[in-house]
């Protein structure tokens, strides 16, 4: 009974250590509210600039309003679960977003990041590819030469064969099996070998059965 106890009470004093390692409320569900951030202001390949916005924490069924900010308004875009995102495309140039707030329900949600991305931006113009002109090229005409064909007169060639008798004595071999003594059986040999590891093996635990007993 004393031997249970102390289990009992060693389990209850490991968990609460490892409890203590976490901050109060790491395990609760916590409910946050809606945040609105900058998410970048970046060149995009055809020489536009854009201004994202995200606005993170948005309850499951609500749909945001449009934001409003310092150089105009962005209807809402697409969500990804509870963040909904809105794009701006603007030409190059000298921005600091100081302000922007959206509508989310009755409540009105301000930008968390004012400032962070302030700064001058020039988009790179794609350069047009220049149109190449083939050229003409007139071909040459060739005149084929006639080429008169040589006549062959085949030669008769007569080849005459003497067949050689050839005459063939068959020799009788006579092979001799001899009867083998003393050959080396491998197979068997190996069997015996690994049979002689287990039963060695079977006496190794025999003497650890004993040892336990006699404890």
């Amino acid at each position: 009974m004393i031997k249970f106890l102390r289990n009992v009470f060693l389990v209850l004093a490991v968990i609460l250590l490892v409890t203590s390692l976490f901050p109060t409320g790491a395990f609760a569900t916590q409910i946050q509210s809606p945040k609105l951030n900058l998410s970048h202001v970046a060149c995009l390949g055809d020489g536009t600039l854009e201004i994202h916005f995200v606005l993170l924490n948005v309850s499951e069924g609500i749909v945001p309003g449009s934001l409003v900010y310092d150089y105009g308004t962005i209807a809402v875009g697409k969500n990804t679960g509870n963040v909904w995102h809105y794009s701006d495309y603007v030409a190059s140039g000298y921005y600091d977003i100081t302000s922007a707030s959206v509508f989310v329900g009755s409540v009105e949600v301000t930008l968390h990041n004012p400032s962070e991305y302030a700064g001058e931006y020039q988009c790179p113009t794609s350069t047009p590819t220049e149109t190449v002109t083939p050229t003409q090229v007139t071909p040459t005409e060739v005149t084929p030469t006639e080429i008169t064909p040589t006549e062959v007169t085949p030669t008769e060639v007569t080849k005459t064969v003497t067949p050689t008798d050839i005459t063939k004595d068959p020799t009788e071999e006579i092979i001799n099996v001899l009867p083998l003594t003393g050959a080396n059986t491998g197979g068997s040999s190996h069997g015996m070998f690994y049979s002689g590891l287990i039963f060695l093996g079977l006496s190794f635990i025999m003497t650890g059965l004993d040892k336990k007993l006699k404890n």
